[in-house]
């Protein structure tokens, strides 16, 4: 009898082995596929020894995303980079009503342009990791939504099945091809944290349109095709003639854009910095022209 029980609990770990094995290897690809992408969660922090948790850069120009609340009470602070690179940071806007916060670093930084999944995509309990900088890569899977009720109609919190590690708010979680998912709010209460509440994808793009798409399109002089969807950045009207009606944006420097929140992501840094001017790539009635932009 004794024999058997112990046969059987060899059984068990055996199995519990292989599926642990698995598992480290599925771990290990996403993490080297992430890194051959370019996906760069970063360290946020005043300094390291306290306050601190994730973020993850957006676009080249080092517009970072991250909660709140993981700088609250500092206008300035540091982002340290997989590499070990430190930055400072300065805020470039909190988010009204939402535990978010969008950051600006002191210099351009080297990642490309991320790619946002559309959470309607996403399929329960598809495999995914959430990349810290505090506490390491780990797997996890989407197991639902939650409804909240920021302006954005599409806003949605995401319900993670994921052990978090203190400081993994605002850690990006991103799928097997690089592409985020959504970054960590926090866990789901005090007494459950094997469960993450992590803001979308969705939101994060939403809210990017919101807050900087006006002063983008500002500065273009144009109104512009805002339909994400659409595969294309189009001129619907224009005030000046630099832009015309029917341009297609294609390039802003050498950032290839396909979308209007790729635009007003790789645009916000620039107006930000002050630069005084910037290119952009337009297909015109069939010919590709280069039109220049002079910021304000």
């Amino acid at each position: 009898m004794m024999s058997l029980r112990v046969f059987a609990i060899c059984i068990l770990f055996f199995c519990s082995r292989l599926i642990t094995s698995a598992q480290e290897k599925q771990l290990g690809e996403f993490d080297r596929k992430t890194d051959v992408l370019g996906l760069s969660s970063v360290k946020v922090g005043v300094n390291f020894g306290n306050q601190r948790g994730g973020g993850v850069i957006l676009c080249p120009g080092g517009l970072i995303v991250t909660c709140k609340h993981v700088i609250q009470g500092f206008n300035e602070g540091r982002v340290e980079l997989k590499g070990g690179e430190q930055l400072s940071f300065k805020i470039l806007r909190e988010v009204k009503d939402m535990d978010l916060v969008f950051l600006l670093t002191e210099k351009p930084t080297k990642t490309p342009l991320l790619k946002l999944r559309r959470n309607e995509s996403l399929v329960e309990g598809e495999a995914l990791i959430c990349r810290a900088m505090i506490g390491g890569t780990i797997m996890c899977t989407i197991n639902g939504s939650l409804a909240c009720s920021p302006q954005q109609s599409v806003a949605r919190v995401l319900l993670a099945q994921v052990p978090l590690s203190p400081g993994a708010s605002g850690s990006p979680i991103v799928d097997s091809n690089g592409n985020l998912v959504g970054i960590v709010l926090g866990p789901l209460s005090e007494s459950i944290t094997d469960f993450a509440r992590a803001w979308s994808s969705d939101v994060i793009r939403e809210t990017i349109v919101c807050e900087f798409g006006s002063a983008v399109e500002s500065v273009l002089a144009a109104k512009l095709n805002s339909d994400n969807d659409s595969g294309k950045i189009e001129v619907l009207a224009s005030s000046s003639n630099r832009l015309l009606q029917g341009d297609l944006l294609l390039k802003v420097g050498n950032e290839e854009v396909s979308s209007y929140y790729e635009l007003v992501c790789v645009v916000t840094p620039l107006l930000e910095r002050k630069v005084k001017g910037f290119e952009l790539s337009v297909l015109r009635n069939g010919q590709l022209v280069q039109v220049f932009v002079g910021a304000n």
